[in-house]
């Protein structure tokens, strides 16, 4: 994926908040006029320059003066072409390639095609080192020798040696042996059919596949890359495999391919679709229903489709699977193991020597992703086929920034496993943060597991030196694409680089590899190398500084980009966050078990306080914030410091960059600025989130600092363009002293205008504050911060992406895209999939008619939702008369966004580019109406089998007539009490200079009754009128409406509500969820720690559930209990007579199953069968009769449907 539109946004909106952290960069302009000539990156670390040292260059001339490969073979015809495309470029001069040998020069020879090479070395010297080593050596004051068995080992000679000399190093002592230590070497990626790459960052796949067999140029240059660091073997497609892959009319392209890559020692293999026979016959005949590993017609099919692949491919390397996870099929579908899966295909395969890699990362649910891998696969220990190779992440969670090694290293002695590390960076910073990854994945590999005592290491696995195994090896998930620089940023490739050289030799240290990285990328001068070194170095630790405290990891959207932070999401999930403390307890005393699953050295270490080590203290326990750490500091104190010192060393780093600039060419030392520009912000962002999070949490202050922060209301914010706002916002004093607060918006321009607001904020506490602003009428998009006073520190000012939206009465057509029951954008029209064209109406689809999504209440009205689908659609707009600058809001709030395309009338009027999840932009076009205004119709598509997306499309009217007066807020709790007044808030202000009264009027559903309210607005002023609305007397929910009864054309302000009794309306009220989150008013707490209490009257009788706080919509619907799989019992004291029951349930998070409430194998109520959409929620009753004298009830609490968990928001029983 090509860089985003954060570095537009950090130019356009944010200005003033990014100067006062990011320095200024005049300096460069005085760098030195002989800066090296301006390169793209695209040769990587395969850059042959000039060697400028004289006294080396003579060296080099004196001994390189000709190549001499004696034998014959494509390998060895690569090895030669590579030297001599590397001796021209370094020493400035052409190279004979010739046969004899005669005087000095390079020799390539195996010991049984070159005689020179066996008048130096034993046959047993150089088979001692396998078919891809070799022996490097000077002979003499003449030649220099690559000697091997086998012509892979000279191509990976050759490229030994050009690394020597692009290092500048001396002839004179060049003696190498080398040996793989992992015999294989192999990068997985994850490249779709329509060329789209998951969890890449540089673009598209590198290979066109419905090109093949015709070959590009690059592919060779790919070639050459994997190569020059050792790697044989490469996985072509997604592990998210599409079965066409297999298809017979795809093989053919494929042998293309392998041809080229076996021609640089490189095997090719395939991501395999379980499914794939019934995928790839569902047209046939007599189709093939089942895939089931046991099943014959299954077994055949994959026989003579290994048959096939290897008739057009005989070193073809075998599949790659993942099976049952993620919605992948896979043998547990039909009751078999992972074992018979992978050993069905491995039978078939064994004969042509092909292997079957089978990942182990399966997880269910979200109670304990650590330790589900290890259940599954460790019984499975020697079960599996000798040919099968056990594919397993490095730790035990997803690629973290930091984690413990996974548990399965060393648990399946009897097991060909290989690990799985990402070079591309999901979890560590895509393509904008700097996260050398070599360090950790050093830690990872000398990892002793003890496993079978001392010396058991990771590394000794997976290179087969601990239990004599040969198919074992190192998988990277690689982060190359089509961007020209390869990498998506110019420094990522060193970790291409780095996964490569440590594969094949992991007891390099981390600085010499990347000492060798940068000088054959950039310069060998020291004076450059030693300080980028330092940089690369502090990378990893200073990502994991203010990402990850002391281990907890995840804390991004789960199923987004995984980019931003976001902990609210993964509560629960990754940590388990309330007042009192924070962590994940995964001990055997109290936790999930998972501290148990290694051996007994590590298990004692890491299920004790006293020695676990405080890197991994909060993955793998639960503690107070005032816990000590081994440093002496205590576990609150440690988050402030990580994080504030983690985004300042960024800045230093950005610092030392700009000071090399004299050491590298213009072009690329300017992109690399661009990108610590954008890591900088972004570093900041995650220490706002993260810090602000756990102050939230703890109110602990920070011993060393004091700031101010906050956070805005109502989720993202949403502006109207042209229009008065007013935006909500948190306040949070986390300064030792009560202050009164004065804060304002930062502007862009002088089209803004912005008031302030102030508030007396006590120390370590909350104030709401009410923002005045009106931005100018655009479609806009940019970063908003807020100033404040008194002069300390603002935590918030990196983050809050903000939409401009013109405001919809000044538009001559406003369409808020999206599903038929989400919130409206106020004053904007609704466009669902059902909007069919209508001419009156003047927009709507004809034809063929898109989906819907909605991302949930975590995003504003025009955000959350949109319209969109794989098939092109089109949408009819009546334009009026004229020329009118037409904007398209696209984007998702989950999942990265392929482009939009935008035609009309077959011609491409806009485009979209590909853009990480979580992010918008607006597409922007010109539409014609004429003299007399036409209708225009809009095709929206995507690439072909990709998802486009609509979220909104505006045509402003800059004519439009302002009405006297405008709402411009609505409040309320959200939750109303049932059968009683509720008081709404409403704002008005005046949009002229004279007074206007106004009447505020309410629509409520049948059955409830509303009081307008009725006042005078000065002119150009605001005031706050108080409407009145009264509910049922049952629990529901509802949707108030508010409007300006003198602007019947005007916006309606909608508040979604939930109504419920009263306290004093019930006998037992419960607000369901964490021990520490709110609770609504006068109702009790029910979380995991409420267990049965006779003085209380409710709790729990056997093992309690768990909880979820998502942090959003109100107080009572905000958090829950749910558990699944096992009896909870909730025991309730039900006074005498009969009462009714009613339970909430739902979540604002994601979708929902049914609940059910049991007394004993009596079914009392339930939530239906339906599945309950994200957000939203149910009521359901049931009556329980206490009898004469009252009793005590047992409910059971079931789960169905989905994820079979079941949710608890609230419980309310009152007498019937």
């Amino acid at each position: 994926m090509p860089h985003l539109s954060r570095r537009r946004l950090l130019q356009v909106g944010a200005a003033s908040a990014v100067s006062s952290f990011l320095p200024v960069d005049a300096a460069l302009a005085s760098a030195s006029a002989t800066r090296p000539p301006d390169e793209d990156g695209y040769e990587l670390w395969l850059r042959y320059r000039h060697v400028d040292d004289p006294a080396r260059l003579a060296e080099y001339r004196r001994r390189l003066t000709a190549i001499v490969p004696q034998g014959s073979g494509e390998l060895l015809r690569c090895a030669t072409r590579e030297l001599t495309t590397g001796l021209r470029g370094l020493l400035s001069r052409e190279i004979e390639v010739r046969e004899r040998l005669e005087g000095g020069g390079v020799v390539l020879g195996t010991y049984d095609e070159s005689p020179f090479v066996r008048s130096l070395f034993s046959h047993d010297e150089l088979a001692a080192l396998g078919p891809e080593g070799y022996r490097l050596t000077t002979v003499g004051d003449r030649h220099v020798v690559v000697a091997a068995t086998h012509q892979r080992g000279l191509l990976y000679g050759a490229f030994h040696l050009l690394r020597h000399l692009q290092t500048h190093r001396p002839l004179a002592t060049l003696d190498a042996t080398e040996r793989p230590a992992a015999p294989l070497r192999v990068f997985n990626h994850w490249y779709d059919l329509d060329r789209a790459v998951e969890r890449g960052y540089a673009g598209l796949a590198i290979l066109h596949w419905d090109e093949l067999p015709t070959l590009r140029p690059r592919y060779i240059d790919y070639a050459r890359i994997l190569a020059s660091i050792g790697v044989n073997g490469t996985v072509v497609n997604n592990v998210n495999a599409n079965a066409h892959f297999l298809s017979s009319d795809r093989l053919g392209g494929l042998a293309a391919l392998a041809d080229l890559l076996r021609c640089y020692g490189i095997r090719l293999y395939l991501s395999a679709n379980y499914a794939s026979p019934m995928v790839l016959t569902a047209n046939d005949p007599s189709p093939i229903t089942t895939a089931d590993p046991f099943d014959p017609r299954v077994q055949l099919w994959w026989q003579e489709k290994i048959a096939e692949i290897y008739e057009l491919i005989p070193d073809f390397g075998g599949f790659l699977v993942k099976a049952n996870s993620e919605g992948q099929p896979g043998p547990l579908d039909y009751g078999r193991t992972h074992a018979d899966g992978a050993n069905m295909l491995a039978e078939r395969i064994r004969p042509y020597g092909g292997l079957i890699f089978w990942r182990s990362f399966v997880h269910e649910g979200f109670s304990d992703w650590a330790e589900y891998q290890y259940r599954t696969f460790a019984p499975l220990d020697g079960e599996f086929a000798e040919n099968v190779v056990v594919q397993t992440k490095n730790g035990p969670l997803d690629f973290q920034v930091r984690e413990p090694v996974h548990p399965l290293f060393g648990a399946m002695p009897r097991t060909n496993q290989a690990i799985e590390l990402q070079i591309t960076q999901e979890y560590t910073g895509h393509n904008v943060h700097l996260c050398y990854l070599v360090p950790q994945w050093k830690e990872i590999l000398d990892f002793d597991t003890k496993a079978q005592g001392d010396g058991t290491t990771v590394e000794s696995i997976v290179t087969g030196t601990a239990y004599g195994q040969s198919h074992v090896g190192i998988v990277g998930v690689a982060n190359l694409g089509d961007d020209r620089d390869w990498t998506g940023y110019l420094l990522g490739a060193a970790n291409t680089h780095g996964f490569g050289r440590l594969a094949w030799n992991p007891r390099l240290s981390a600085e010499e590899i990347v000492r060798e990285w940068i000088q054959l990328t950039f310069t060998p001068d020291e004076a450059f190398v030693r300080p980028l070194t330092d940089i690369m170095l502090e990378s990893w630790r200073t990502y994991e500084d203010y990402t990850s405290p002391l281990g907890m990891g995840y804390l991004t959207f789960p199923t987004g980009s995984h980019f931003d932070p976001d902990p609210r999401s993964t509560l629960n999930q990754s940590h388990h966050t309330t007042a009192e403390g924070t962590g994940f307890d995964r001990t055997v005393a109290t936790g999930s078990g998972f501290t148990g699953l290694y051996a007994p050295f590590w298990a004692e270490r890491y299920e004790s306080l006293e020695t676990v080590p405080d890197e991994l203290l909060l993955f793998l326990h639960w503690v107070p914030y005032t816990h000590r750490l081994h440093s002496g500091s205590t576990v609150i104190q440690h988050i402030y410091d990580s994080h504030f010192d983690g985004a300042e060393r960024v800045l230093r780093m950005r610092e030392t960059w700009r000071e090399l600039a004299p050491h590298v060419d213009a072009r690329r030392h300017a992109d690399v600025l661009a990108t610590f520009d954008e890591h900088a912000f972004h570093a900041r962002r995650w220490r706002d989130t993260i810090v602000s999070f756990f102050f939230d949490y703890s109110r602990i202050l920070d011993e060393r600092r004091e700031w101010l922060q906050y956070e805005f209301g109502r989720g993202t914010p949403l502006l109207l363009g042209g229009w008065p706002n007013r935006l909500p916002l948190k306040v949070t004093n986390a300064t030792g002293q009560d202050h009164r607060v004065t804060a304002r918006l930062h502007v862009p321009d002088e089209r803004w205008s912005a008031g302030t607001a102030e508030a007396e904020v006590a120390s370590r506490a909350d104030a709401e504050m009410t923002l005045p602003v009106q931005p100018p009428l655009v479609a806009d998009q940019l970063q908003l911060a807020v100033a404040m006073t008194p002069a300390v520190e603002v935590l918030g000012t990196a983050g809050h992406p903000t939409i401009v939206t013109p405001a919809g009465r000044r538009c001559h057509i406003a369409l808020d895209a999206g599903s038929g029951s989400s919130p409206l954008v106020p004053g904007y029209q609704r466009l669902t999939p059902e909007t069919m064209w209508d001419p009156a109406r003047g927009y709507g689809w004809i034809g063929r008619t898109p989906q819907s999504r909605d991302r949930g209440d975590a995003w504003d009205a025009l955000r959350r939702d949109f319209c969109g689908d794989t098939a092109p659609c089109t949408l009819r707009l009546a334009i009026p008369p004229g020329i009118h600058e037409t904007a398209v809001l696209v984007g998702d709030g989950g999942p990265d966004v392929w482009p939009t395309f935008i035609d009309v009338n077959g011609q491409r009027v806009a485009e979209g580019g590909r853009i990480r999840g979580g992010t918008f932009e607006w597409l922007r076009f010109e539409l014609d109406g004429g003299s007399e205004g036409r209708e225009v119709d809009l095709e929206f598509s995507s690439v072909p089998g990709r998802f486009w997306r609509l979220c909104g499309l505006v045509i402003v009217n800059p004519d439009a007539p302002i009405p006297p007066a405008v709402l411009t807020e609505v409040r309320s709790s959200g939750v109303l009490w049932a059968g009683r007044p509720n008081d709404v808030r409403v704002s008005v202000a005046g949009m002229t200079d004279e007074p206007v009264d106004v009447t505020v009027a309410v629509d409520v559903p049948e059955g409830w009754t509303a009081e307008p309210a009725s006042g005078r607005v000065p002119g150009g002023a605001e005031v706050e009128l108080t409407v009145r609305v009264t509910p049922p007397t049952e629990p529901t929910m509802g949707t108030v409406a508010v409007r300006l009864a003198e602007d019947p054309d005007g916006e309606q302000w909608t508040v979604d509500t939930i109504v419920v009794p009263a306290p004093d309306d019930a006998v037992l009220v419960l607000d369901a969820g964490s021990p520490s989150s709110p609770v609504l008013e006068g109702y009790r707490r029910l979380s995991p720690e409420e267990l049965w209490d006779a003085d209380r009257g409710f709790g729990w009788v056997t093992e309690p559930p768990t909880f979820r706080d998502r942090a959003r919509l109100d107080v009572l619907r905000r958090d829950f209990v749910l558990g699944r799989d096992q009896d909870y019992v909730l025991r309730l004291a039900v006074p005498a007579g009969a009462h009714r029951v009613d339970v909430l349930t739902g979540d604002a998070y994601s979708p929902s199953g049914t609940t059910s409430v049991y007394e004993g194998d009596t079914l009392l109520g339930s939530s239906g069968d339906e599945i309950i959409p994200q957000g939203e929620f149910r009521w359901f009753s049931f009556t329980l009769d206490g009898g004469e004298a009252g009793r005590l009830a047992d409910l059971r609490l079931v789960g169905a449907l989905r994820d079979r968990w079941w949710r608890l928001v609230a419980l309310v029983m009152r007498r019937a």
